[in-house]
């Protein structure tokens, strides 16, 4: 009990750091963190070894770049063995599952001590975003590791995790039994809600603020639950990799990202500026608490771009932007110009009448959009919304729309943009 009040009072302690504090923590940590993967972990020692790099060489976070980055299938092909540290107990660990949009899930090992701090971090997050001690907080859709200390038998931050595949009018009922204060929701569990029960139905209850993760948020799907309700909107971003990166804070100017536990660095794309000048880049993560298994420079596959000065909350966090979608969520135009699929979807959310949509690349310039619709369509809506695009993404598009009556998710996600004949990451 005493360590883990300890590891909980550092984690909340970090809050209170100055930048300069902050970044002596987080560059000890990267020190620490590429000694053991070059001691212990053996894709790792590999890596520096082929690379001619030792951990004394990387004397800050910009020397990080020496190192080669990483991809799931990178490290998918080493084996869990060569990734694990040589020193750790390993039936004392335990498995997590990424949400496998792609068929192939990668498992990532935690000790109970790295499963603790994410826990933490979780909860220091929710305390940025007022989590306070007599709410109830409601998870629906994220697999937050949940286990009922001493706290939630006093009443205190009280949390329950619903089932996201019972059926629609049973989560409701559950929902307007429990009345979060805090409903955190994947954006197309709710948006699934409102189709297949109605948001009267919702009425029963009123958060007094949403949280989304794991999908593009949409924040126009409050007004089509609750009205003109007072709800405030945050946007969370994580990873079973590597647990909660950033979090919106309450002044909603972009996610403070965890940098006494994550290293985030944005690697440009291919015709694109990424970094200070605002231009997307790759989400690339080093993990800093990790000892078990260790991520080194490994692109998470998502993009988004760093947001400049200071936050009006007066977080010493950087920030970035919400992350605007994954790596082949870039749609590449007839002129040869890649854009976001975030361009898409900004469009097509404006339309009350589209309740859900999917953009499907077919090749260079020519899109599918797959669209469920609240009210029949006619050609007038379609010239409006073709328009619309067309506008968005700065030149002609040959866009095609069907119609239909149910759309499909992957997994636990939905994804509203994708490659004729890839798959998700």
């Amino acid at each position: 009990m005493i360590t883990r009040l300890i590891l909980l009072h550092r984690v909340l302690h970090n809050r209170q750091l100055n930048p300069g504090d902050l970044q002596a923590l987080q560059l000890c940590k990267l020190q620490e963190t590429l000694q053991l993967a070059w001691e212990h972990v053996p894709y790792y020692r590999h890596l520096f070894n082929e690379s001619g790099i030792h951990p004394r060489d990387i004397s800050g976070p910009d020397d990080l770049r020496k190192i080669p980055v990483s991809t799931k299938d990178d490290l998918r092909n080493a084996g869990t063995e060569n990734l694990v540290a040589c020193n750790v107990d390993t039936g004392r660990l335990t498995a997590a599952l990424t949400s496998g949009t792609s068929g192939k899930p990668f498992r990532v090992m935690l000790s109970a001590r790295e499963r603790k701090l994410r826990r933490y971090i979780d909860f220091r997050t929710l305390l940025n975003v007022g989590f306070r001690p007599r709410d109830q907080l409601v998870t629906l859709g994220p697999r937050l590791a949940m286990r009922r200390g001493l706290h939630e038998h006093l009443g205190l931050f009280r949390t329950d995790r619903l089932n996201n595949h019972l059926p629609p009018h049973e989560i409701v009922r559950q929902l307007e039994s429990l009345r979060p204060d805090i409903l955190w929701i994947y954006p197309s569990i709710l948006r699934s809600l409102l189709v297949n029960v109605g948001r009267d139905a919702l009425r029963g209850f009123t958060p007094r603020a949403i949280i989304n993760a794991a999908e593009t948020e949409d924040r126009s799907l409050l007004r089509k639950a609750w009205d003109e309700a007072d709800i405030e909107y945050f946007n969370f971003y994580g990873s079973i990799e590597t647990g909660r990166i950033a979090w919106e804070c309450r002044a909603h100017e972009g996610l403070h990202v965890n940098t006494d536990h994550v290293l985030l660095e944005l690697e440009p794309i291919q015709g694109m500026e990424a970094g200070t000048s605002g231009g997307p880049g790759h989400v690339v993560i080093t993990t800093l608490n990790m000892r078990s298994m260790p991520f080194i420079r490994y692109r998470l596959g998502d993009l988004c771009s760093l947001v400049k000065g200071d936050c009006p909350c007066g977080s010493s966090y950087p920030r970035i932007t919400s992350p605007i979608g994954r790596e082949n969520s870039l749609a590449k135009l007839s002129s040869g110009r890649h854009v976001s699929a975030l361009e898409f979807t900004r469009v097509l959310r404006q339309f009350d009448w589209i309740e859900q949509f999917r953009v499907t690349q077919l090749q260079q310039g020519k899109f599918t959009i797959a669209v469920l619709a609240s009210d029949p369509a006619n050609d007038a809506k379609l010239a409006h919304v073709h328009a619309a695009l067309i506008k968005q993404l700065g030149e002609p598009a040959d866009i095609m729309f069907t119609f239909v009556r149910k759309l499909e998710q992957v997994g636990d996600k939905f994804l509203d943009f994708i490659i004729a004949g890839t798959e998700s990451p």
